[in-house]
C-alpha cells in the first residue's frame, strides 16, 4: 500500500496503518523456506524466526477483518488507476479526431 500511496495521481493515501495492524496481530505471516529436516519439534516446538508455537492459536477473526480492509484499500487504488487509464484513452481519442479533421 505504501508504494501505491506514493503515486500522487492515485489520490489520497488509503489503507494507512494496515502494516501496523498486521504487526499488532502478532503473527508471523511471511512465507519462509524451511527444511523439514531442520525442524526438531522435540527440542524447540516453536518457529525460531517469529516465535510461533504449535499451541498458539491465531486471531483469525482479526486477520479476516484486516484482509477485508486491505481488499477495500486495493479496490480504491484499482478504481483510481482505471479512471486514469480511461481518461488517458479518451483524451488520446479526442486528440486523434482533431488531427484527422
Amino acid at each position: 500500500m505504501e508504494l501505491l500511496n506514493n503515486i500522487l495521481d492515485l489520490g489520497q493515501p488509503t489503507g494507512v496503518g494496515l502494516a501496523q495492524s498486521l504487526a499488532g496481530l502478532g503473527m508471523c505471516l511471511t512465507p519462509r523456506n524451511v527444511s523439514t529436516i531442520s525442524i526438531d519439534l522435540g527440542e524447540a516446538p516453536q518457529y525460531t524466526n517469529c516465535g510461533l508455537t504449535l499451541e498458539q492459536s491465531l486471531d483469525t477473526d482479526g486477520l479476516a477483518r484486516l484482509v477485508a480492509e486491505i481488499d477495500a484499500a486495493l479496490d480504491e487504488k484499482n478504481r483510481m488507476l482505471s479512471n486514469l487509464l480511461v481518461d488517458n484513452i479518451l483524451q488520446s481519442q479526442v486528440t486523434n479526431v482533431w488531427r484527422l479533421s
